[in-house]
């Protein structure tokens, strides 16, 4: 997604990834930041890229069918095969309905497609930040930094 990650759920990420909170609770431009906190940084950044991505993701899944709609839908369905009860203009009225039913339906897989491209665009960026974040490990003292 293209959006700004909220500046807040990013600064508390950052604060879990390096252990401490920053000395005035939110990033400033005045203090140089070290390779590892760049790193902590773009990986919590991407960690709430991820976070809405996901929340995107899960909202365009689909919804159960109603059952008076599915009801409704049979029944127009078998209105159209009658054809001494219908005119030409009310079977052209059902056969709309159903194309926009099937537009519907189309227009619903296409913004699943499009939610999960952004879910998988967002772990690989978020798996790349990781990885950079993980290099800065102090071999010396054996721990992440």
């Amino acid at each position: 997604m293209l959006s700004e990650p909220d500046p807040e759920r990013v600064n508390d990420l950052l604060t879990n990834i390096l252990g401490d909170a920053p000395t005035d609770g939110a990033l400033r431009g005045a203090k140089a930041f070290t390779g590892r906190e760049l790193a902590a940084l773009a990986l919590a950044d991407c960690e709430a890229r991820l976070d809405a991505a996901h929340a995107h993701y899960v909202a365009c899944q689909p919804e159960e069918v109603d059952p008076d709609l599915a009801y409704c839908t049979d029944m127009l369905e078998d209105l159209l095969y009658m054809d001494d009860m219908l005119d030409e203009t009310k079977r052209e009225a059902i056969r709309r309905i159903f194309r926009v039913e099937r537009f519907d339906t189309r227009a619903r897989v296409s913004r699943q497609r499009l939610a999960l491209r952004y879910l998988k665009e967002a772990r690989a960026r978020r798996d790349r930040a990781l990885s950079a974040f993980l290099s800065h490990y102090d071999m010396a003292e054996g721990e992440v930094l």
